[in-house]
């Protein structure tokens, strides 16, 4: 149990698995990808970034990620929606506002019956501009159960999001300074998607429009968002690393049993768990394993404390 629990809490470790049998209706396959991405946030200027892990290999249109960088005013000052504009054209954010996807090389397509679960993602930012223009503060707030509300049809706008990640008790901060590298960890869902998306644990949403009505571009509920402003004078820059462990069922997959996959009634209680302690570390402000360990000491459930208790021993 330990290996399954550490690949939860820690994405960027997860091990290799080992071939056996599961004991589920299809085989199912683990595997992880990444993507990176290098972002520059002009002088004055902004940053505001999205990560909603995305599985099937359909297109360059469905980014497990989309990182905007603009002028201060022209992000935080932008009143449309970021999904499901309905303003004629084909764009995908406003005017003066660039953006970079994270878009994963994926060994799937969709189709053939096959189903999926997002495992655990994880999120890496490093600060790679000079110590002499290493400033302000580097936010994230975690929304596993589509907090946001970014794909219905009162979808939040670019001004909206930024506002509330600044306000929200829940928000990470992370302070910036030279050579600075930031992790954030995420727990998928034990849910089932044919539409390959799973940021959102509470239910199967299917892809929306990113953008304007026409735009091609499609992402689904995001499970994370994050800010930055830059204060200097000077353009600095980041590179970001996602990582995404998923696990594919279908009738035409080879099986494999990962250290990532447990049983489904484990895998639900540790996300459980440690759901509850990402929410309580970014409103507390402590570190997330004294949080987890804290929250495994108060669980209700015999399985939860053992299973945890060992693993943070």
């Amino acid at each position: 149990m330990h290996p399954q629990i550490t690949a939860l809490v820690n994405p960027f470790v997860t091990s290799p698995g080992v071939a056996q049998h599961l004991i589920d209706a299809m085989p199912s396959q683990k595997y992880t990808v990444r993507s990176r991405t290098s972002v520059s946030v002009a002088a004055s200027g902004s940053m505001l970034g999205l990560i909603s892990p995305y599985c099937w290999n359909d297109s360059s249109n469905y980014p497990s990620g989309i990182v905007y960088a603009g002028a201060t005013a022209t992000i935080e000052a932008s009143l449309v929606r970021m999904f499901n504009d309905p303003t004629a054209g084909s764009l995908v954010s406003p005017a003066g506002i660039t953006t970079t996807d994270l878009f994963p090389v994926r060994p799937w397509a969709s189709g053939n019956g096959r189903t999926a679960r997002l495992v655990s993602y994880g999120l890496r930012v490093r600060y790679t501009g000079t110590a002499l223009n290493a400033n302000g503060t580097f936010k994230l707030l975690a929304t596993p159960h589509g907090e946001v509300d970014m794909t219905g049809f009162n979808a939040t706008t670019y001004n909206g999001i930024i506002g509330n990640i600044n306000s929200n008790h829940q928000t990470q901060m992370k302070s910036i300074y030279d050579r600075a590298v930031y992790t954030f960890n995420f727990i998928g869902n034990d849910e089932w998607s044919q539409a390959g998306t799973g940021a959102d644990q509470d239910e199967d949403v299917d892809v929306s429009v990113v953008g304007q009505a026409s735009s091609v571009k499609r992402m689904s509920e995001p499970g994370a968002f994050f800010y930055y402003l830059n204060n200097a004078s000077s353009a600095v820059q980041f590179e970001i690393e996602l990582i995404e462990n998923w696990e594919v069922r279908g009738s035409s997959v080879a099986p494999f049993y990962t250290d990532s996959h447990s049983a489904p009634e484990l895998h639900h209680e540790i996300m459980n768990t440690i759901s509850t302690a990402h929410m309580k570390a970014g409103a507390s402000g402590e570190s997330f394993s004294k949080v987890v360990g804290t929250v495994a000491k108060a669980s209700k459930s015999p399985l939860g404390k053992a299973v945890l208790a060992a693993a943070l021993a």
